[in-house]
């Protein structure tokens, strides 16, 4: 569900335009979530985007501000509606210390939801270093590892995805698009193929077709070169990735969003 370079230069439009059309899918989420009680969660590892998601989606958001550089999330962050949780998007730390401490009071308030949006953010492994960790070992390497985390994280949502009586719709939602443009094919085929697709069927097959949807969404939430904690290169934009591109695939997402709040 990524858009392709011949699409987007056919597209032609102006950054204004851009961000015009990405605000259209938004307004009416944000509309949508107002009128019921609905949650979107968002679990994931640390340094995927979650918290970029969440800022993108709140009512302030402003598509000409840069976000910040990765900071850990220390607590459950709110966005949106912030007076009233039942309507909310809930964005879940994703550091493993801080899984166990908090997520249980997410997966409850879930559950206490009319209908519900689950959000994994996943990035091929390209996750943001904590300040002043360094890469050790292959660039390859460190993707592998936190790919693997990124199942591993998985399983343990699906665990819980699958015992609920609450009817969701699910979206996968992969980062840093502008990080692994040129591997676009080989990144679909690894999650929506292999065990990433197993533990969703493995939902789908709980809960029955009728009370579980699921989408996959690619997508860069911002143009960054990934770097280790100490400044060091790690991953840089991919070239001929701009704007354009950015900006499709990011209404695509919002849409896919949009509609699951219908």
């Amino acid at each position: 569900m990524s858009i392709e370079p011949t699409t987007a230069i056919k597209t032609g439009l102006a950054l204004w335009e851009q961000r015009r059309l990405l605000a259209a899918p938004l307004q009416k989420l944000r509309r949508r979530l107002g009128r019921g009680k609905m949650v979107i969660a968002v679990f994931g590892p640390g340094g995927v985007g979650k918290t970029t998601l969440g800022t993108m989606l709140d009512e302030n958001f402003d598509p000409q501000v840069k976000p910040e550089t990765y900071k850990e999330s220390l607590e459950p962050e709110t966005y949106w509606l912030k007076t009233n949780p039942a309507r909310s998007v809930i964005v879940a730390p994703g550091q493993e210390h801080r899984i166990g401490r908090y997520w249980p009071a997410i997966y409850t308030q879930l559950s206490q939801a009319k209908t519900a949006v689950v959000i994994h953010v996943a990035a091929h492994g390209y996750h943001a270093f904590n300040e002043s960790v360094a890469l050790t070992g292959s660039v390859a390497d460190y993707a592998a590892g936190r790919r693997k985390r990124e199942l591993e994280i998985l399983m343990d949502l699906a665990a819980y995805l699958e015992k609920t009586t609450i009817p969701l719709k699910m979206l996968t939602l992969v980062t840093k698009q502008d990080l692994w443009w040129n591997e676009r094919e080989d990144v679909k085929r690894h999650y929506e193929g292999g065990e990433y697709a197993a533990q969703i069927a493995r939902v789908r097959t709980a809960k029955g077709e009728q009370h579980f949807s699921h989408e996959f969404g690619y997508v860069s939430l911002c143009l960054n070169n990934l770097q280790a904690g100490d400044g060091a290169l790690v991953a840089a934009t991919t070239a001929g990735y701009d704007d354009n591109l950015r900006f499709s695939n990011q209404q695509r997402v919002f849409e896919i969003i949009e509609g699951f709040a219908r």
